[in-house]
């Protein structure tokens, strides 16, 4: 499937929540790869919608060097409980998806997502929060790499 056809089918499903309804993520066989995909995009969307492409590709990075050091999937690292905030509460992120994500969201997320295979923006980062909206208490231990937009990167020492 050519990818412009597969961002088509992920931009109207997410906008539509039709796929395993409103909140449901597990990956049925058959479905599995789309959805995984289907959701590191969402992720991206859901924290980076207004962090442009070069803050969505940042926050792939992030993905992507927790992908090798945890040896997860991508759907599995963006899932695990408590590290992406948007999937905190996955019922509220689906009904946001549905009410604010455009096609353009999605098709910048899918090129950040596939900029990230090859980027070098966080320096090999695994963590990162907005300081306006978050103080967490792992932020004192952690070394602090670069800012990109609203998001403080950095790595665990």
């Amino acid at each position: 499937m050519n990818r412009r056809l597969r961002l088509g089918i992920i931009a109207v499903a997410g906008l539509l929540g039709l796929l395993n309804g409103l909140g449901r993520l597990e990956a049925s066989e058959g479905a599995g790869e789309y959805l995984e995909h289907k959701v590191v995009i969402e992720t991206l969307i859901g924290e980076g919608q207004n962090q442009g492409l070069i803050g969505m590709t940042a926050i792939s990075e992030v993905i992507r060097n927790r992908m090798v050091e945890r040896g997860l999937s991508a759907y599995e690292v963006v899932l695990q409980p408590k590290q992406f905030s948007f999937w905190n509460d996955r019922n509220r992120a689906r009904a946001w998806l549905v009410k604010n994500a455009r096609l353009a969201d999605y098709e910048q997320a899918e090129v950040a997502w596939e900029r990230s295979e090859h980027s070098h923006l966080t320096n090999s980062s695994t963590l990162y929060w907005n300081p306006r909206l978050a103080n967490p208490s792992w932020a004192k231990r952690v070394t602090k790499t670069v800012k990109i937009g609203d998001h403080q990167f950095a790595r665990e020492q």
